[in-house]
């Protein structure tokens, strides 16, 4: 089985591994999905096995000069467009464009990564469908964005687009140890349910300081709400403070709210902050099933307000008196 180096996205794996086995490949993808999904990822496994020369049912060899090449991240016969700018010009495409009419050196094939590919301008991407309507046969094409409505319907009729989903709790834990991180159970359910099953901000998340800052600043602020002791000037001044920050803020207050209807019914598995169940019992103690979907749907509605450039201090003072009505 090749991949071995890629954890998760097992559909999409087994079709690309697939298509390489039996001589089916397309000559141009789109990896989509979110930031840190792991589309580079998944793009750095797939070039390596493209450009091996020497492959067998195990995957590419490791031995053959087009792999020890690739793996000293030498650019023979594999090209990574990566964005210098905001935007990936015609110019940057024209570079492939006069790169693919050169055969490939060492491998069977030329391969070409275009990063942040919902970056090129129009221009660039109508340069693009140049090279996909007429490719050489060795050329192989991946384009990585994280949507692909910016992408023209021209080029998306010409290739392949796997959308990566989020990962399973199994294969997020894998990656985890690959990264030389221990965790525990619970605390991996709270990792996975504030990443979304994405792999990158699990690994942004496990290692901030910050982020279990704030979470132990939320469980004070929403305790001192229920007890009726919340200072609002000092509160909002904090929010100001870490404005920056607001939508994770906003987040670990949702889903602390959200928790408590889950604890109520003793469904612990569906808990996200699972390594804090008391705290969680305590938030909920003497909070109505309606009252706390209110608080949560305050909370978004204030977010959506803010993303809309309504006044900053006076949107959160509002929420936090909402949130402390009976």
């Amino acid at each position: 089985m090749a991949f071995k180096t890629f954890t998760g996205q097992h559909d999409i794996v087994r079709r690309l591994n697939h298509a390489i086995l039996n001589g089916t490949l397309s000559h141009s993808y789109v990896f989509s999905g979110p930031e840190g999904i792991g589309k580079r990822t998944l793009a750095d496994a797939f070039v390596s096995e493209l450009v091996c020369t020497a492959p067998d049912e195990n995957g590419k060899c490791g031995l053959c000069n087009a792999c020890r090449m690739y793996r000293a991240k030498m650019p023979v016969d594999n090209i990574w467009l990566q964005p210098e700018s905001a935007h990936i010009s015609i110019d940057d495409i024209r570079k492939i464009q006069n790169d693919v009419l050169i055969k490939p050196l060492y491998s069977d094939r030329k391969v070409y990564v275009i990063s942040e590919g919902d970056k090129m301008t129009p221009q660039a991407q109508n340069c693009l469908l140049k090279i996909l309507e007429e490719p050489p046969g060795y050329t192989v094409l991946i384009i990585l964005a994280v949507a692909v409505d910016s992408l023209l319907p021209t080029v998306m009729s010409r290739v392949i687009n796997y959308h990566l989903d989020k990962y399973s709790k199994e294969d997020l834990l894998k990656i985890l140890k690959q990264n030389s991180i221990e965790i525990d159970p619970n605390y991996l359910n709270t990792i996975y349910g504030y990443s979304g099953g994405i792999p990158g901000k699990a690994l942004e998340l496990v290692r901030s300081e910050e982020f279990t800052l704030f979470r132990k600043d939320m469980i004070k602020l929403i305790l001192s709400i229920n007890n009726a002791n919340m200072n609002i000037v000092d509160t909002v001044n904090y929010f100001d403070d870490n404005k920056e920050n607001i939508q994770t803020l906003f987040n670990i207050l949702q889903l602390f709210y959200r928790d408590v209807p889950v604890v109520a019914r003793s469904d612990y598995q569906n808990v996200i902050n699972a390594d804090k169940i008391k705290e969680v019992e305590e938030i909920g103690r003497d909070l109505t099933l309606r009252k706390t979907v209110r608080n949560i749907q305050c909370i978004n509605e204030t977010l959506v307000n803010i993303q809309r450039n309504a006044n900053f201090r006076l949107a959160v003072e509002n929420m936090l008196i909402t949130l402390t009505e009976v």
